[in-house]
């Protein structure tokens, strides 16, 4: 990630990463504004997976259970779903024997029907942000993403056995998936996806103060203190296409706060340090749930739509840093930081009473009513998972010195 001017307050997301926060402006004096902005872009085609282990872009959440795509699924016998029903409706000599009987649906649980889904993710992202001081170091600050998502050169390869059944995966995956996606509403999974638009907008109430009356090894101390909203102004993420992302936290408000300090050392180096949440409110959605049994579901794609009260999992980052003023050239600042982001795991409840229906009548005609709960096997999905990064950051910064003369002056 390649950025320029990096002033402005950072909301962290996992496609990314994060850019390093420091103390807002020092402009303390009141009722003087600032307006900052920060230009980043960056592209992949790669992606960490659950062992941190470099991986292609799409299979950060492990390979794609293509096999298990529509077990569980409902109306499968539909006529407008002639694909999904010849390989996983009743009867047929497909990817399940037996349709919404369980213990078959968990035959295939290593590597048989796995698919890897590579591509291009490209980031071109503009922050701006505003701070209003107002006085006794109180300020109130306004952010403002805007951003243009592009995800494109999206391949498919079977990674699994070279036949599940009957069933040959390289032909599946090329020839007959588009068709399962489209009958399921899907956009085609190798269609370019491009977005631009803004992302979710922050208020915030701080306070920052500093002294400058020390002597010795620390000449001066300062430190901000701030909390706000979350404004969901980013769009939410459409579900009919395989490979998008939300412009912000898909819809849910939250509420952010923020601490950081800042030590300066012999009026030349500055240690600074940081400390971040944000806490977000569940919010229904009709979304894509995966419908198979097992314990951990891969993948991006998921064939069933269904209401859900999503509780997204709590937002946290740390940082430190340190600056170091240039002798030769006033103004110029080399900054070396360290940041963490960690995102608690996300949960769902399921509130439609149609997701996984007759697989749990089967299971009652089987006395085995419990066998099967609509929360355990949506929250299985690993799209749901903690998630966390690591970002070193070096930058170099210039900052002319200003002196603004007075239009009129008074003797």
């Amino acid at each position: 990630c390649i950025t320029a001017l990096v002033s402005a307050y950072d909301q962290p997301t996992q496609y990314r990463a994060s850019l390093l926060n420091q103390m807002p402006s020092e402009l303390r004096k009141p009722w003087t504004s600032t307006l900052s902005a920060r230009v980043a872009t960056g592209s992949t085609r790669d992606s960490f997976n659950g062992h941190e282990n470099k991986t292609a872009l799409f299979n950060a959440y492990g390979p794609f259970k293509i096999a298990h795509l529509g077990l569980g699924l409902q109306n499968v016998t539909s006529a407008s779903r002639a694909q999904t029903q010849a390989y996983w409706g009743n009867g047929a000599a497909n990817f399940t024997d037996s349709g919404t009987n369980v213990a078959n649906y968990l035959n295939d649980v290593n590597n048989r029907g796995d698919a890897e889904f590579a591509g291009r993710f490209k980031l071109q992202e503009c922050d701006v942000m505003f701070q209003q001081n107002i006085m006794w170091g109180l300020y109130l600050q306004g952010y403002l993403p805007i951003k243009d998502y592009k995800i494109d050169s999206i391949a498919a390869k079977n990674v699994g056995t070279a036949q599940v059944r009957t069933i040959g995966m390289e032909n599946f995956i090329k020839n007959v998936l588009p068709d399962v996606l489209k009958e399921n509403g899907f956009a085609p999974y190798d269609q370019a996806w491009n977005k631009t638009g803004v992302g979710d907008a922050a208020v915030s109430l701080g306070w920052h103060g500093a002294t400058d009356r020390l002597d010795g090894l620390i000449t001066r101390i300062s430190g901000c203190m701030q909390a706000g909203g979350l404004i969901p102004t980013g769009a939410t993420r459409d579900e009919d296409v395989v490979f998008a992302l939300p412009m912000g936290s898909n819809g849910h408000w939250g509420v952010a706060a923020r601490a950081a300090g800042e030590l300066e050392v012999w009026e030349a180096l500055s240690l600074g340090a940081q400390v971040g949440s944000t806490l977000f409110f569940s919010k229904m959605h009709t979304m894509r749930l995966h419908t198979d049994m097992l314990k951990k579901q891969n993948g991006w794609i998921a064939l069933e739509k269904g209401r859900a009260d999503v509780d997204q999992g709590s937002l946290w980052d740390v940082g430190a840093y340190v600056k170091a003023g240039g002798s030769m050239v006033k103004g110029l600042t080399l900054i070396l930081g360290y940041s963490f982001i960690c995102q608690e795991r996300t949960r769902v409840h399921v509130k439609d009473s149609a997701f996984l229906k007759d697989v749990i009548a089967a299971q009652a005609a089987l006395a085995q009513p419990n066998f099967v709960a609509q929360d355990d096997v949506a929250n299985a999905d690993n799209r749901f998972n903690s998630w966390q990064t690591q970002t070193f950051h070096c930058s170099l910064q210039y900052q002319p010195p200003l002196r603004v003369s007075p239009l009129f002056k008074v003797e």
